[in-house]
């Protein structure tokens, strides 16, 4: 395992367990007494992500660490780390000041001006789009509410 999927892979575990601990039920609304609680998604998500970050890093380590041949990290890398969590982390305030779907669409549109993309069409379609759909899977699918 290079050390730099065993960071990602600590970076995620920690991460997995930070969300489920402290970020996703101070962020989600309490159960209105039907179908399931809106927490119930992202919990399992971020717990599925979690364990696999953990398998993949115990079986990396029990392989060992290749120390050789590695480019070190650059800063270019981490600003391009730092664009895409810092957009990442807006999420949580646009759910609360503009709700589910509109807060999606800015977040969506402001993740595809950070990767580069100038495609307006796609753009403008998966940004609107994408949060409209999943809103209506969650809601009337499965009667979670959303943020």
């Amino acid at each position: 395992m290079r050390i730099q999927e065993f960071c990602v892979n600590v970076l995620l575990v920690i991460g997995s367990i930070l969300m489920i601990l402290f970020i996703i039920p101070e962020w989600t609304p309490e159960s209105e007494g039907y179908g399931l609680a809106a927490s119930t998604l992202p919990n399992a998500m971020c717990a599925v992500i979690g364990v696999l970050a953990f398998f993949q890093l115990a079986g990396g380590l029990r392989r060992g660490l290749r120390w050789g041949g590695e480019q070190p990290v650059s800063l270019e890398v981490i600003l391009h780390l730092i664009k895409y969590f810092g957009v990442m982390l807006l999420i949580f305030p646009a759910w609360k000041w503009l709700g589910f779907v509109p807060g999606g669409m800015v977040v969506l549109a402001l993740l595809f001006l950070v990767t580069g993309i100038r495609n307006r069409v796609a753009v403008v379609a998966i940004s609107l789009l994408l949060p409209v759909v999943c809103y209506v899977l969650l809601w009337y699918g499965l009667h979670i509410p959303t943020p």
